[in-house]
């Protein structure tokens, strides 16, 4: 496994402690035969996505990738917060990017694929079909709940939810309760998988 997040570290700007989880998370859905596809939403220059492929042996799952592939969209002020507009424009990078990291994983071509532009553009009409894992990466309050409004639903029973910036950003935060409101997936605790030092890591549910 180590080995593997050392292929995909300059890809992926989530910690130690997040990338061992989310191996992982794969190796569960295998094991247990959960249905669906990998679907991540945010993906920067692809690093997680890689790492899913990689920790998928079989190779048989469709891998979904949302991407603005411009940056972050703009923050809402009163959702979002001031830090978050002063963030807006940033984590940019290219399909590129992500399509090189993905060849470093050896996936198939004809199981990705590349979904780019604005996730209210892109992701009301996607077919992903079941989804087994999904990891939104969105970071502010529109994007997040987009994301939870149409690919939730997808989730196939046992399959995990993983909300990166959950304990980060204001508007995630929100757009995730306001989603759920009272009736929370039951959220797991990923600790057990990893002893990196690296107490930041992403919020894991899992769909009962």
């Amino acid at each position: 496994m180590n080995k593997y997040i050392d292929l995909v570290r300059p890809y992926t700007m989530v910690g130690g402690s997040g990338l061992v989880a989310l191996w992982n998370q794969v190796k569960i859905l295998d094991d247990n035969e959960i249905p669906g596809s990998l679907v991540e939403c945010g993906v920067w220059k692809g690093g997680c996505a890689a790492l899913m492929g990689l920790s998928h042996e079989k190779k048989t799952r469709t891998i979904h990738l949302f991407d603005s592939f411009e940056g972050l969209p703009l923050a809402d002020l009163e959702k979002d917060g001031e830090q978050a507009v002063r963030e807006s424009g940033t984590c940019r990078a290219t399909i590129d990017d992500a399509k090189e990291a993905m060849k470093v994983a050896g996936y198939p071509d004809s199981l990705i694929c590349y979904h780019a532009g604005w996730f209210k553009d892109t992701v009301p009409i996607a077919e992903t079909g079941p989804i087994a894992l999904l990891r939104l990466d969105g970071d502010w309050y529109d994007s997040t709940l987009i994301c939870l409004q149409h690919l939730y639903p997808l989730l196939s029973v046992g399959g995990f939810l993983v909300i990166d910036d959950y304990d980060h950003w204001p508007g995630c935060r929100r757009a995730v309760d306001e989603y759920f409101g009272s009736d929370f997936p039951r959220m797991i605790n990923c600790s057990q998988w990893h002893h990196t030092g690296d107490n930041y890591q992403p919020k894991t549910f899992v769909k009962d």
